[in-house]
């Protein structure tokens, strides 16, 4: 897909453009497409805009194990280890099983939340 590839070569302004894009076309964004976008901003360090795909997508696309673990990569790599602690706990109440990549993400963002000596 076009998103796919703009996602891989980090044009993630392009991969907004066309999701905010996409009804002008009647199109509807689904998973695959969040998910897309949501590593995008993984990719380039945008915990912030990584976690309002996933609250756009509890609006109306149920987010999978994947997008819910980029947003916790994004949020570990951003340094926003409460963040990415908090999208951990809620994927039961989204009725996700973490996978290794979930659990180690979160256990990467406890790294942040430990005090250095």
């Amino acid at each position: 897909s076009v998103m796919l590839t703009l996602q891989k070569s980090n044009q993630w302004k392009l991969v907004f453009q066309l999701l905010a894009n996409m009804s002008t076309f009647m199109l509807l964004a689904d998973a695959v497409t969040y998910t897309t976008a949501i590593m995008a901003c993984e990719g380039c360090g945008l915990w912030e805009h990584a976690l309002r795909l996933l609250i756009d997508m509890d609006h109306g696309v149920l987010p999978d194990i994947i997008a819910c673990t980029s947003v916790i990569n994004s949020c570990e790599k951003g340094g926003a280890w409460e963040c990415a602690l908090s999208i951990f706990d809620s994927l039961d109440g989204r009725h996700l099983r973490p996978n290794v990549v979930a659990f180690t993400a979160a256990l990467s963002s406890l790294r942040m939340a430990a005090p250095t000596s």
